[in-house]
């Protein structure tokens, strides 16, 4: 525990100074300016591990008490105030994908816009090679004609959590 090591004072200085990125380049549009370099070699490291056969897509929420305006409200989760994670996983645990909940959600570029939820699984899917029969499992939510009809495309065989078999 950091408690063991260090005091509260020394640990919110620590805090306090640490930065990702310089603060006189910030483009103005992203919300997450401040820690994109840490989540871009995040996410690069995750890709790097080849996935495996059976992928599922889900959300999750990150705990947070603090004030951001960032920050979501989900009942029927765990954790209910904090940070919404849209999170690719193998039946493992180990995570191949992410992408932070920061307002709307833009259409995956070359692909068509079949709204917010299946937008989100186009583009966490988008690292799974195709033609290769991965088994791709989502919940209702996210579950459109549309994204069942890209998946095909790309021989991403689609499974929700209604289905048995296919």
């Amino acid at each position: 525990k950091i408690a063991d090591v260090m005091t509260m004072r020394r640990w919110e200085q620590v805090k306090g100074n640490v930065h990702f990125n310089d603060n006189t380049s910030d483009p103005g549009h992203d919300p997450l300016f401040k820690v994109r370099p840490f989540l871009t070699y995040t996410l690069e490291r995750m890709q790097s591990i080849p996935p495996s056969e059976h992928l599922c897509v889900d959300e999750q929420i990150i705990p947070y008490k603090g004030k951001s305006h960032l920050k979501q409200y989900n009942p029927s989760k765990p954790h209910t105030w904090g940070y919404k994670v849209y999170v690719l996983c193998d039946s493992k645990g180990i995570a191949y994908n992410f992408k932070m909940h920061v307002g709307k959600i833009q259409p995956v570029s070359g692909m068509p816009d079949l709204g917010a939820s299946s937008n989100i699984v186009l583009h966490l899917a988008s690292i799974a090679p195709s033609n290769q029969n991965f088994k791709l499992y989502h919940d209702n939510w996210f579950t459109s004609t549309g994204l069942e009809i890209e998946m095909a495309k790309r021989d991403l065989l689609p499974w929700h959590s209604q289905n048995q078999q296919r």
